[in-house]
């Protein structure tokens, strides 16, 4: 090597002779080694979809590393409560760093649809069904806070202020009110 400064960037761990000449002729030779250290496996784990008024908890991984959130937080655990994205970037014990991200989704409040008649005549009934019942999972229909149904359609014959609540697939939960005359 001309010089007395190498510059290189192996991809792994390498070994390097070096030799110098001095003024009288004499060589001598030393051997270096670079070692080059794997960056850490940075990852997030936790729920990306979660649901208004509700929070969600992202770790990052591997444990025994230093954390930077996206948000400047330093913690290993993050709770976030709004939608969006978010990374961190992971610093092993060598001083290596590397960056992972998810999106986090905030589902959107449930707050279902209740279709049926205004009012009815007395000794008749009425039906009053949940509109788009596909989108939920559970359904619990009340009247004066009793429970009483659990199906997306009820035939009711008492004029009232019914409330449905309602469960998507990810868990989160709404109601709608209907007045029945």
């Amino acid at each position: 090597v001309a010089g007395q400064t190498v510059n290189d960037a192996p991809a792994a761990t390498t070994e390097y002779t070096l030799a110098g000449t001095d003024a009288n002729g004499c060589v001598n030779t030393g051997t270096v080694t670079l070692v080059v250290n794997p960056l850490p496996n940075a990852n997030i784990e936790g729920a990306t979809v979660f649901c208004t008024g509700q929070s969600t908890e992202l770790t990052a991984r591997p444990d025994g590393a230093t954390y930077l959130w996206s948000n400047n937080e330093v913690s290993q655990t993050l709770t976030v409560t709004a939608g969006g994205n978010y990374s961190v970037s992971v610093t092993d014990a060598n001083g290596c760093v590397n960056s992972f991200g998810v999106t986090v989704v905030q589902l959107d409040s449930l707050e279902p649809a209740i279709v049926g008649p205004g009012a009815f005549c007395t000794g008749q009934s009425a039906q009053l069904c949940v509109e788009n019942p596909g989108n939920y999972t559970a359904f619990d229909w009340r009247l004066d806070g009793v429970s009483f149904g659990a199906v997306s359609c009820i035939t009711v014959s008492t004029p009232g202020v019914y409330v449905v609540h309602v469960t998507n697939a990810a868990g989160c939960t709404g109601s709608g009110t209907f007045d029945l005359l």
